[in-house]
């Protein structure tokens, strides 16, 4: 076969990243944009869409929507510098948690962070959260953060203790309160702990 896609395809193919032609589930496709157009901005879409059997509509929209994700991108790796992550930290982070990429920064990471701080932890803290569990950006602030922060109050606890909290064990934040937290709390009061 000849023409413009066994070329393109074949120049491709001989750069450093020789996954870009292997299949890819659909579902992953806003996170390969994402990190397709931080990584090699410079290869077309549009001919590796075309080179896979895609038609140009569905490439035209995914193409829109990779420069939304690569602006995203680049957008949520600016803002974890600002936050004072170096470039190996930056890596390190969104290799634990590629979806943070594709978070908004001005909707969702800033708000999140914001909501931290407000708890009373300093910025070199929540760098350090971030940096060891950087899933906590991607928990929902009105469905899990806020709701466990608030039972979390309602054991006793005050601000500063919670902003402990998220420091030392942010996976919590992320679990279910009504099927994980609160039968746990239960199941060890019932066997005779108390609340302090």
């Amino acid at each position: 076969e000849s023409g413009p896609c066994r070329s393109s395809a074949q120049a491709i193919w001989r750069r450093p990243m020789r996954f870009a032609l292997l299949p890819l589930p659909l579902a992953l496709l806003p996170f390969f944009l994402a990190a397709f157009a931080v990584v090699a901005p410079s290869r077309s879409l549009l001919t590796i869409g075309r080179c896979r059997g895609i038609g140009a509509p569905a490439v035209a929209r995914r193409s829109s929507s990779r420069v939304e994700a690569s602006t995203t991108a680049e957008r949520c790796l600016d803002w974890l510098k600002e936050l004072g992550l170096d470039d190996a930290q930056v890596k390190k982070a969104t290799a634990k948690f590629p979806k943070l990429l594709a978070y908004r920064v001005e909707n969702k990471l800033k708000p999140t962070a914001q909501w931290i701080k407000e708890l009373g932890m300093d910025a070199s803290q929540l760098k350090k959260v971030i940096f060891g569990h950087p899933q906590l950006l991607g928990y929902s602030l009105e469905s899990n953060l806020k709701p466990t922060a608030q039972w979390l109050r309602d054991l006793g606890l005050d601000d500063v203790q919670v902003a402990k909290v998220i420091a030392g064990l942010p996976q919590l934040f992320g679990l279910s309160l009504e099927n994980n937290l609160k039968p746990t709390a239960q199941w060890f009061k019932e066997l005779g702990m108390n609340d302090a």
